[in-house]
């Protein structure tokens, strides 16, 4: 009865772990967000598309997470098909401090003091700066997988421009939403 119980437990704590860390969402405005981001191109048809995972994402869920993107473009605007162009996975180096805060300065790299209005509406004249003392949090970088796709958009029938895989857009929306449990878009 007891292996059993362990049993159980194991199972439903490992299955609680197959979420997904990284939500399925756009890209935030600064460098260190994570999300998809997609950019069209001069062809209507064609766009680049990249999702930015974080330190703790697989390669696999970041490739799959742009797949899923591509794809749904390609529903979005109105063709059933899309073609890989160009498939490029990368490494982005994230800075993370090691170091506490700087009091009263939310992570600025000087020490606390009062600003003339010269400095805050930049002014012709150049402030003292003798009193401003460096403070450095250590910092470093981990890893965080990127994968950037360009595609082409195709109706039933039409054949890419370049050589590509060709994926059914509702299928691998399909596929990739039931994979990572991700609900259709409301």
């Amino acid at each position: 009865m007891c292996r059993a119980f362990i049993f159980i437990f194991t199972l439903l704590t490992l299955a609680g772990c197959a979420e997904p860390i990284t939500p399925y969402q756009p890209k935030g405005y600064d460098s260190y967000s994570f999300g998809y981001r997609s950019e069209p191109r001069d062809d209507p048809r064609d766009c680049a598309v990249t999702f930015f995972g974080t330190e703790k994402s697989s390669p696999e869920l970041v490739r799959d997470y742009a797949y899923l993107r591509a794809a749904e473009i390609a529903r979005e605007r109105g063709f059933s098909r899309f073609a890989v162009l160009s498939d490029t996975d990368v490494t982005r180096l994230l800075p993370v401090a090691d170091g506490p805060p700087i009091p009263g300065m939310q992570g600025s790299p000087y020490q606390d003091r009062p600003f003339s209005s010269g400095e805050l509406m930049g002014a012709a004249t150049q402030p003292d700066r003798s009193s401003l003392t460096r403070q450095s949090s250590p910092t470093r970088t981990v890893p965080a997988p990127a994968s950037r796709l360009f595609i082409q958009c195709l109706d039933e029938g039409q054949k890419p421009k370049l050589p590509g895989q060709i994926y059914v857009a509702d299928e691998m929306i399909a596929k990739l939403r039931a994979k990572y449990r991700i609900k259709p878009n409301s």
